[in-house]
């Protein structure tokens, strides 16, 4: 999956007691006996365990797993000193922002996916007939999908550059890892060149043909590459009907032999229209 050149369109691919026999129930302006007082506490008492048994048996209560992603190392060592939480916006497949939070910089706070790269917003991929789709929006929208109006927390060790939080993030309701769900669904692919931790949740869509992998696309760090340099137009012939670079249409997948761009997190957003 090398380049063929900075102008070349991208390669493919969670009441104390009154006395000792009478308890006095103040509100009612009467009393009980401490034996029927008895009674009604163990009753309220059953009405708050029952659902604090339920809550925490719940996937949302679970404590975060990061001991197979991204974050394992730094978990370990307990680097991970970076949590944010609320209902995020999503910007495209791998990056959220949440409108409500302060950035050191003082934007709003915004979250790099980490582990994983997504195709950009305006990304053309091509499905098993070779017709061109919009899977830059579509992983926006699965992303979009699994959230719902879910509360979110990411966790991180670091930020980058540009104060993007590096993070991988969970969803409180279900406790799904947010970054690997979206490699099992083969709406974005394992970003190798940070972190193989991902790498292994891609076999699965690959083989079963879903999102991206029903057809062909440009990894997404060759499509920024491109579109930097220019070269991430449209081509002629068949492609250019569909929309579709000539480069992506004659091209194989793959992520076999992953080679990002050192200087890929140059810019503050991947989606270059940001």
């Amino acid at each position: 999956r090398a380049g063929r050149g900075a102008s070349t369109p991208p390669p493919i691919c969670r009441n104390r007691p009154e006395s000792s026999s009478v308890v006095r129930h103040h509100a009612a302006g009467g009393s009980i006996d401490a034996g029927s007082w008895a009674g009604v506490t163990a009753a309220a008492a059953a009405w708050v365990v029952l659902p604090l048994a339920f809550a925490v048996g719940s996937p949302a209560m679970a404590a975060e797993d990061l001991s197979t992603g991204p974050l394992r190392f730094d978990a370990q060592k307990g680097k991970v000193g970076i949590t944010l939480e609320g209902r995020p916006r999503v910007v495209d497949g791998d990056t959220l922002v949440f409108e409500s939070l302060v950035a050191p910089d003082g934007k709003k706070e915004r979250v790099r996916l980490l582990g994983i790269d997504a195709p950009e917003t305006k990304q053309i991929c091509t499905d098993s007939g070779g017709a061109g789709y919009k899977c830059g929006e579509e992983a926006q929208a699965f992303l979009k999908g699994i959230i719902g109006t879910d509360q979110v927390k990411c966790l991180a060790s670091k930020r980058d550059q540009y104060s993007r939080v590096l993070g991988v993030c969970f969803d409180e309701r279900t406790g799904k890892d947010l970054n690997r769900e979206m490699v099992k669904a083969g709406e974005a692919v394992a970003y190798a060149q940070f972190s193989k931790a991902y790498v292994g949740e891609e076999d699965g869509p690959r083989a079963a043909k879903k999102g991206m992998w029903r057809g062909e696309f440009a990894q997404p760090w060759d499509y920024r590459k491109a579109k930097r340099a220019g070269g991430a137009t449209v081509g002629g012939g068949a492609a250019a009907k569909k929309g579709v670079p000539a480069a992506v249409k004659s091209a194989t997948m793959g992520n076999s032999a992953v080679k990002s761009p050192t200087l890929d997190f140059s810019d503050p957003w991947d989606d270059l229209s940001e």
